[in-house]
């Protein structure tokens, strides 16, 4: 009796080329970027929420030394960076005048708006320590300033004239709920303060007081 032969099943054949698995340069660059930019929002929100001081007072050597010119030379740097993607999306992706305008204007505030969550922030962080230390080797002030609003609502706070200047310290519905049918003018701002950088004091404490039981 002659044994039959078994057929093998033949097995699928799949292409030899190797296929890539890893991530390329530029996708392990990109999400250096998106980690860095968390980074920097997280530390922007910390810092506004836990950490930054109440200051009041207004100076314009902090507008141009620590808002504009790290923010403008940081958004400068941020374009000089990515000359070559910002270079390549004008060419590929935009079209005529109109499309190249909204491009230039959109890309601009991007790069502003990123350029102070990074730069910007950075200063501004740097400008108050060093605020709070001088502010430091002062002793306390205080300033009885007029009322000019309660504000109730995302950021519940109070209104006040200081030297001349329009100022505000943030406090709570608790705090205000009282005041918010009143008027605001029949009252005063008792801020104790320490005299920091330039013409800014930082806020250590203040009372509402009432003009008319004066």
């Amino acid at each position: 009796m002659s044994k039959r032969k078994r057929n093998k099943k033949a097995k699928p054949q799949f292409p030899t080329a190797k296929i890539k698995t890893g991530k390329t340069q530029e996708e392990r660059r990109d999400k250096i970027h998106h980690h860095l930019f968390i980074g920097f929002v997280v530390l922007y929100v910390l810092h506004y929420t836990f950490i930054a001081k109440e200051t009041i007072g207004h100076d314009d050597r902090y507008q141009w030394y620590i808002f504009f010119t790290p923010t403008l030379l940081g958004a400068f740097l941020l374009t000089l960076y990515q000359r070559k993607y910002i270079g390549d999306f004008f060419a590929k992706e935009l079209k005529g005048w109109s499309e190249l305008a909204i491009g230039f204007l959109l890309s601009s505030i991007m790069a502003f708006t990123l350029s102070y969550l990074i730069f910007g922030n950075l200063a501004n962080i740097t400008w108050e320590y060093l605020n709070t230390q001088k502010a430091k080797q002062h002793m306390p002030e205080a300033f009885y300033c007029p009322i000019t609003q309660f504000v109730e609502g995302k950021h519940d706070q109070i209104r006040f004239r200081f030297n001349g200047k329009s100022e505000s310290v943030r406090t709570s519905y608790k705090t205000i709920e009282p005041y918010l049918e009143v008027n605001p003018a029949d009252y005063q701002l008792e801020v104790i303060v320490r005299k920091g950088i330039w013409n800014y004091y930082v806020v250590e404490d203040w009372k509402i007081k009432s003009i008319k039981n004066k």
